[in-house]
């Protein structure tokens, strides 16, 4: 197995570890009884969905290229 295949697979899993790791932050930037007062808005949430669907996306299609 090449080392280029090898970096390919592990960075195709760190993007699937990814966006597990954005909503668990998210979860808990969101949570009232942590963070008080100083919560994101709607704007910051929808971003952050976009852009882990997005994330989403392109570690799946990493990983089907990569196999």
């Amino acid at each position: 197995i090449s080392l280029i295949r090898v970096m390919l697979i592990s960075q195709a899993i760190n993007g699937l570890i990814l966006p597990i790791v954005i909503i668990l932050m998210a979860l808990l930037r969101n949570n009232k009884k942590i963070m008080g007062g100083e919560r994101p808005g709607l704007i910051y949430n929808i971003i952050l969905i976009l852009a882990t669907v997005f994330i989403s996306a392109a570690a799946v299609i990493t990983v089907v290229v990569s196999l």
